[in-house]
């Protein structure tokens, strides 16, 4: 049976409708986060992959639960950062 409180969560941050389009963070600012990121764990605890949620309004419930910080990396670097344009 799934907990109460997680259920809550993750219904509260559907209801916010709060959710960046694919494809469209910045990729400096992300950068400027992820230095920023390690004070904000050191002091919340929050996962790399909740705290990026929370940071730039994405509604990811794969980046919200998981605990492997590489694979959230990989996750928003696929999804969420915007894809570079070739110059020419």
């Amino acid at each position: 049976m799934f907990n109460k409180s997680v259920i809550g969560q993750l219904w509260q941050h559907h209801a916010s409708g709060i959710t960046a389009p694919v494809n469209s963070i910045d990729r400096r600012q992300y950068q400027q986060w992820t230095r920023e990121y390690v004070w904000q764990a050191l002091r919340n605890g929050k996962s790399f992959g909740r705290a990026f949620c929370e940071q730039f309004g994405v509604l990811d419930n794969h980046l919200l639960w998981e605990r492997d910080h590489r694979r959230c990396e990989n996750i928003i670097e696929t999804t969420w950062l915007m894809k570079s344009q070739p110059t020419g």
